[in-house]
């Protein structure tokens, strides 16, 4: 039964990941400061000890009230998350993010340390919250598209689809789609 599941996970994901990269990205858009971006160290994480210390307390920080042990281990109403981490990294080499993913699209971007969220996304297409992280997410997609990392959840860093940005650009900071949710999650206040 494991190995079904396992295999329509993987036949999902990769679905969905030739869907993604089969999307135009026609834009005009270019970053103020293009940054190169690569995912690194990925890996499948089954138990919190798997973790490095701050991966911990932002993984903990997405599920408030939960004990993060039993998420790892026993999943969400007796299904698997089958998280995986990996860390983000410029051409130096120096960290500039933590990516982490799960089923159904769940992705979280996350700073190298701390709980201020870059980027979130159910069901694989990252939030448009701002005009900030249009650089990041230009950066994200081109990194993701490189498939030499095994990151295997689907995401869409949606940087070249212009309208979206046009919609948000003058709306306050905090109040667009889910982010003041999120940002009370990760402060512990849900």
């Amino acid at each position: 039964m494991a190995n079904d599941e396992d295999s329509r996970a993987s036949a999902y994901k990769g679905q969905v990941n030739e869907i993604l990269a089969g999307q135009t990205r026609d834009s005009t858009y270019q970053p103020p400061e293009a940054v190169e971006l690569f995912v690194k160290n990925r890996r499948a994480v089954a138990s919190v000890d798997q973790l490095e210390p701050d991966e911990r307390a932002q993984f903990a920080a997405m599920w408030p009230g939960e004990d993060v042990a039993v998420v790892l281990r026993d999943g969400i109403e007796d299904e698997p998350i089958d998280l995986e981490v990996a860390t983000v990294v410029d051409a130096a080499g120096a960290v500039r993010y933590r990516l982490f993913g799960w089923n159904y699209g769940v992705i979280w971007l996350m700073p190298p340390t701390g709980v201020e969220v870059i980027g979130y996304a159910c069901q694989h297409d990252v939030e448009h919250w701002h005009a900030d992280q249009r650089p990041a997410f230009w950066a994200m997609d081109r990194a993701l598209a490189r498939k030499d990392h095994g990151f295997q959840q689907g995401a869409k860093f949606c940087w070249w689809e212009d309208k979206c940005w046009d919609e948000i650009k003058d709306l306050p900071r905090g109040t667009v789609q889910s982010e003041p949710y999120i940002r009370q999650q990760l402060a512990g206040k849900t």
